[in-house]
């Protein structure tokens, strides 16, 4: 029994000093190096180090919690980790299981490539969606009487909660918040074809797309227009009715992009299986996050006037996204609960059609 008290009690020291680590040496990455600092900003660096005290206190909180409840930690990725790389110390060996290591390294990198970028996405939302609400409640600002900035303020307000979720998904995993990570995608281009849609190599990526065209067809590409430019219209007419409609039609799509947001919920996280999510937007199609977030890019594509450069861009992300869509349903077929759950929503994409 006191056998079994201690090694309980070794398992939460090792969670203890292996989250503290993790967390001192993500802060020092992300604040001393160029392109993190650079990238989450000034304002974003500021709050991180908050965020990062309160993330080590809830954890601190949830293992004593656990210990004191006698709740198992389970296959805690952090203490794996922190477990094999004591190993090269200390003369008493931790077992590690080399299967559940490699998850855990996995997990942690992704979370460490994703969390510095969801976390800057929502707290640069942040001030405009304070101001926003602020006016709104003060009366300086009238939801009906700008319809162009009603529209603009709704958007931000969508994708501030949206990456709020994600941010809290890539920090926080448990078996009471039905987030654990069961497996992380295994392949290399599973990997190339999801941080291709992501910063730094998102910029690589749009480039790529860009200049595809001009070398196919030269710089007509990018002079040769496949539709006009609506937001140049005049600011009476048809022209009006059409561009606030496609701007109606895009906020739609991106409602669609945040229902399966919520729908995700702790589960939110890119590369890794924490669960089949079956509901919302999920009762119908398998991904309806990717799907409303490139027809919204069509719409507004639309919009400002596709030029040949552009649609070829368009189609480029389209085939991104349908091989990130793929690869992730590869991984996710390991999955017994994924095949169950591909027999009953037939669609990817578009029910009937894809």
């Amino acid at each position: 029994m006191r056998k079994q008290k201690n090694s309980e009690l070794n398992f939460l020291l090792i969670n203890l000093e292996g989250t503290a680590l993790l967390t001192a040496l993500s802060y020092l990455i992300y604040t001393k190096i160029p392109y993190f600092k650079g990238f989450i900003g000034v304002y974003g660096i500021s709050l991180l180090v908050y965020f990062f005290f309160i993330y080590l206190f809830v954890n601190l909180i949830y293992f004593l919690y656990c210990y004191t409840k006698k709740i198992p930690l389970g296959d805690s990725k952090i203490a794996l980790l922190y477990s094999y790389l004591l190993n090269f110390f200390k003369p008493e060996k931790i077992k590690v299981d080399k299967k559940k290591l490699k998850t855990a390294i996995l997990s942690i990198a992704v979370k460490f490539f994703f969390f510095p970028i969801m976390f800057s996405f929502f707290i640069g939302r942040w001030p405009t969606v304070s101001l926003g609400v602020s006016n709104l409640i003060s009366g300086k600002f009238d939801l009906f009487a700008d319809f162009n900035y009603t529209f603009d303020f709704i958007i931000t307000l969508l994708f501030f909660f949206d990456t709020l979720i994600f941010t809290f998904g890539y920090a926080f995993e448990a078996k009471e918040l039905k987030s654990e990570i069961k497996s992380v995608e295994p392949t290399f281009f599973g990997w190339f074809i999801a941080l291709a849609s992501y910063p730094p190599l998102n910029t690589q990526t749009s480039q790529f797309l860009s200049n595809l065209p001009v070398f196919l067809f030269g710089n007509s590409a990018n002079t040769f227009m496949i539709t006009k430019t609506l937001v140049t219209f005049g600011s009476s007419g048809s022209s009006v009715v059409i561009l606030r409609s496609l701007k109606i039609l895009t906020l739609f799509a991106y409602l669609l992009y945040v229902w399966a947001t919520f729908a995700l919920g702790t589960k939110s996280s890119n590369l890794t299986n924490r669960g089949i999510v079956s509901k919302g937007p999920y009762k119908f199609i398998r991904h309806p996050a990717y799907i409303s977030k490139n027809i919204a890019w069509w719409i507004e594509g639309f919009m400002r006037g596709l030029s040949l450069a552009g649609l070829v861009s368009l189609l480029g992300w389209n085939i991104i996204y349908y091989f990130r869509a793929k690869t992730e349903e590869d991984h996710l077929l390991t999955d017994p609960d994924y095949k169950k759950y591909i027999k009953k929503v037939k669609w990817m994409f578009i029910p009937g059609v894809i």
